[in-house]
């Protein structure tokens, strides 16, 4: 209670009429005598806060947090940031504990080695249309990057997504949009509707700058051909989803689908229907070898052991093999390492070191597969060289295989 009277007397105010401010955490005011919230704007032009100083024994106007005063005019502004300074120079505390503008390579946040300035962190700087200077902290080092919500473009630029960006006029009608594949994730240039009244662009029926369960679909109004906020009855929660009225069932867009095997589930995005169907536009989907459209990873229309793959940095759809598959050596399938496929009893398929193809082998090295008792190689969950109702495989924290029993069912 004691050091609470005494707070209490260190606030009022000397020399005035005003009573002290009944809060300890408020600050009085000198001109009208009204108590404030310390570290609030209060009665302080902007930039600056209400704080207690016990030496006058009142409040007065102090930078807020994180801003400096700079000596020259009075102003504040925020440490390590532009500030008043000429570009390459930024705002920082000098040894007097006022803002200065200064660059110097102690200054390793913000010093930029190639240009030797100081930039604010977040600024464009020296860097390319799109771009704004980040610390990169692998290099220890200030570098350029594509701000959020830009791509990196082949002009060495990153435009931002939604927006005409590098695109040019090559739509028979509507614009082009700088647009990302929610389900490939890869960019390019679309044709849209029309650019919203901020030159942002959108499809039509995707989620756009709608919130959270809403879609964009185009207004009833004839005479206009704008975009608009509806709620979207079904498939809420993802953007690329829509709903089957046929099998009352929701299904990623480009995914197969209730649709027959050539053919993708896609939304139209003109009419707003549901179809199946397939075109040599869609390049991440598109088949030449049939004309059909598949889902990438499937196993599409790839022979035995491969599985369909779109190739961002060629631009084309092909079959690769699957993970710890190989390629055979006179056929386009691929075989699974360390089963038999095609091989003779008592050999296993495996990588040949030099090819990367497939080659029929046993040697002792395959020591997970090796049967010492006869020398040959057997495919794990078999029967191998065990006896009627025994599986091979590896024994439990072994390298090496056993016969072990297995449920009747397994002969």
């Amino acid at each position: 209670m004691l050091f609470w009277l005494l707070f209490v007397l260190t606030k009022v105010e000397r020399g005035s009429s005003h009573p002290p401010c009944e809060k300890s955490y408020q600050a009085q005011w000198p001109s009208n005598g009204l108590c404030y919230t310390e570290f609030t704007q209060g009665p302080c032009p902007p930039g600056r806060e209400i704080s207690y100083n016990v030496f006058i024994g009142s409040g007065e106007c102090t930078c807020v947090r994180g801003f400096l005063e700079y000596p020259q005019n009075g102003q504040c502004y925020e440490e390590f940031g532009q500030g008043p300074c000429e570009p390459g120079l930024i705002f920082v505390t000098d040894p007097q504990g006022n803002g200065t503008c200064d660059c110097r390579p102690s200054l390793k946040f913000y010093y930029h080695r190639d240009t030797r300035k100081c930039f604010p962190l977040y600024s464009r700087g020296p860097c390319e249309l799109g771009q704004h200077l980040v610390f990169d902290y692998a290099r220890g080092e200030p570098s350029c990057r594509c701000k959020d919500n830009h791509i990196p473009w082949s002009d060495g630029n990153c435009y931002e997504l939604n927006t005409r960006g590098p695109c040019r006029e090559q739509c028979e009608s509507g614009v082009e949009c700088l647009l990302r594949d929610l389900d490939t994730r890869t960019t390019d240039c679309q044709c849209v509707s029309q650019y919203e009244s901020d030159g942002r662009c959108f499809q039509a029926f995707s989620q756009g700058y709608c919130p959270l369960g809403q879609w964009l679909v185009p207004s009833q109004n004839h005479s206009t051909s704008s975009l608009q906020c509806q709620v979207k009855r079904e498939c809420k929660k993802f953007d690329n989803w829509f709903h089957d009225p046929q099998t009352k069932t929701c299904y990623r867009q480009y995914s197969q689908g209730p649709c027959p095997k050539g053919k993708l589930f896609y939304l139209d995005r003109v009419s707003g229907e549901i179809k199946c169907g397939c075109e040599s536009t869609w390049k991440p989907y598109y088949w030449p070898g049939d004309g059909g459209c598949y889902e990438p990873k499937s196993e599409g229309p790839c022979p035995r052991g491969k599985y369909f793959h779109y190739d961002v940095g060629n631009g084309r759809t092909e079959c690769r093999c699957f993970h710890n598959h190989v390629p055979d050596r006179k056929f386009p399938v691929c075989h699974e390492e360390f089963t038999r496929a095609d091989c003779p009893l008592g050999l296993l398929v495996r990588a040949h070191p030099r090819t990367g193809e497939a080659v029929c082998d046993c040697s002792k090295d395959m020591i997970g597969h090796f049967w010492a008792a006869d020398g040959r190689c057997y495919e794990h969950f078999t029967r191998g060289p065990c006896e009627k109702g025994q599986m091979f495989r590896l024994g439990w924290g072994l390298d090496s295989p056993i016969c072990m029993f297995w449920p009747p069912s397994f002969t």
